[in-house]
């Protein structure tokens, strides 16, 4: 498989990650305590989420001619 296709392969399972993410925050009520706490943790584990999906990009999308 070439680099594009490694690279579309890991946007769609990254978006599948956060629609699902998404989609499990919807239905935790957000006005109680843990509610809050789950919200404030997948916030951080998205922005994590968020840096290495875009390095790995970033490292498969280099082009390796020198």
């Amino acid at each position: 498989m070439n680099r594009y296709g490694k690279a579309a392969l890991a946007t769609l399972g990254f978006l599948l990650a956060v629609a699902g993410l998404l989609a499990l925050l919807g239905s935790v009520p957000s006005d109680t305590e843990s509610g809050s706490l789950l919200r404030a943790a997948a916030g951080g584990g998205l922005a994590g989420a968020t840096g290495v999906w875009v390095s790995y990009l970033a490292r498969t999308l280099r082009s390796r001619r020198r």
